[in-house]
Order: structure tokens, then sequence, then C-alpha cells
């Protein structure tokens, strides 16, 4: 797994535990580190796999663009 990949899947197995706290400072991190428009087709690909867990996680950081900018990359994917 890619080290942007793994900043990712730490958000999702902190939301999977229900450690919000955690699971937001991962997800902002992951954010930061590899910004929605960033990552590879293949990283959004993977990632759509834990899209109920990043969107409920994503709707507890103060902005909402970069979950907004990833969930638009997993729309273009399906199209």
């Amino acid at each position: 797994m890619s080290p942007v990949l793994t900043l990712y899947r730490n958000a999702v197995l902190c939301a999977q535990q229900q450690d919000w706290d955690l699971a937001t400072a991962a997800l902002d991190a992951a954010y930061n580190a590899a910004p929605p428009a960033e990552l590879s087709l293949e990283d959004c690909r993977t990632l759509k796999r834990h899209s109920d867990d990043l969107a409920l996680v994503g709707q507890h950081l103060p902005c909402l663009t970069p979950t907004i900018q990833l969930f638009s990359r997993f729309l273009s994917i399906s199209a």
C-alpha cells in the first residue's frame, strides 16, 4: 500500500473503530499530504471501496471541500 493510501486507510480504520477524533485527524492529514485532486486513478478506485467511512469522517471536518473533491473524483471514475 502506498504511503498516500496508508494515510487515508488510517482514517477509515479509525472510523470503523468509532474513534472519531483520531479519524478526523487522520483524514485531515491525508487531505493535506495528498489532496484528492492529486490522487491517482488507482488510488481513487481503492479508496472508493471505503466511501461510506470516508463520507462519515469527512462531514466532521471544518471544511467540506476536500471531501466533496474526493467524491467528485469517485463519480468521475464511475462515469
